[in-house]
C-alpha cells in the first residue's frame, strides 16, 4: 500500500508535522466550509444533498463530476429500459392470452372449411 507524501512550501514534509501546523492554524478539515469564501458558504448550506454532493465532486475532481453526470443519465436510460421491457413483458402475455383463446377457433374454422370443400367435391360427383 503506498504511503502518502506530505509537501508544504516545496518541501517534503512528515504527516506529523502536517498534524501540528493543521492545529497551530487551527484548520478542521472536516468542515469543508472553512475553506470556503463567506458567500460560497451562504450558498452552500442552501444547496439540497444532492446538489451539495455534485458541488462537492465538481471541486474535487472535474472529470469524476463528468463520470457521475454519465451514470446518471445512463441509470435513467436504464429506468427507461425497464419501464419500456415491463410494458413489452404485459404486452407478450396479453397477445399469448388472446393467440390461445383464438387458436382452438381457427383450428375448427380450417376443419369446418376442409368439411365444406370435401362435402362440394363429393356432391358433385
Amino acid at each position: 500500500m503506498p504511503k502518502n507524501k506530505w509537501s508544504l512550501n516545496g518541501e517534503n514534509v512528515s504527516a506529523n508535522q502536517i498534524e501540528l501546523l493543521k492545529k497551530d492554524l487551527k484548520i478542521q478539515i472536516d468542515n469543508l466550509c472553512q475553506f470556503l469564501p463567506q458567500d460560497k458558504v451562504q450558498a452552500f448550506s442552501a444547496m439540497n444533498d444532492v446538489d451539495r454532493l455534485e458541488d462537492s465532486i465538481n471541486s474535487i475532481d472535474p472529470e469524476l463530476s463528468d463520470k457521475h453526470k454519465k451514470l446518471k443519465q445512463l441509470a435513467s436510460e436504464s429506468g427507461d429500459f425497464e419501464a419500456w421491457k415491463t410494458k413489452t413483458d404485459e404486452l407478450i402475455a396479453k397477445y399469448s392470452s388472446e393467440r390461445d383463446v383464438l387458436e382452438p377457433l381457427v383450428q375448427n374454422y380450417k376443419e369446418r372449411r376442409n368439411k365444406e370443400t370435401r362435402a362440394k367435391l363429393l356432391g358433385q360427383k
